[in-house]
């Protein structure tokens, strides 16, 4: 049994390690959304990224950023532009703080 909660704990170390990643990662869209906007294929390619976030946070017990990332993916087609950099914003400060 040892091996195994450390096999999890070596995988959720590795998991907090990547948040910084995952949080450049948003500020690349939220600076795309606020020079002129993300292309449709970038949209598309945030909101299968944002349900992926959704599940492995969950999986690794960052329920807030799981909540948040699924709350910012289905809300995405009826906000506007200015909404949806303000919730990237918040989306990569999650991740930063979790990732201290």
């Amino acid at each position: 049994m040892k091996a195994e909660s450390d096999q999890v704990r070596a995988l959720r170390s590795r998991y907090k390690e990547s948040l910084p990643e995952k949080a450049a990662l948003v500020r690349e869209w939220h600076l795309q959304e606020t020079s002129g906007g993300i292309s449709e294929a970038g949209v598309d390619e945030l909101s299968s990224w944002l349900h992926k976030l959704a599940g492995s946070a969950g999986m690794y017990e960052y329920q807030e950023i799981s909540d948040f990332s699924r709350s910012l993916m289905q809300s995405m087609p009826d906000l506007s532009s200015q909404e949806l950099a303000s919730r990237l914003k918040k989306l990569e400060l999650l991740l930063e703080g979790a990732a201290k």
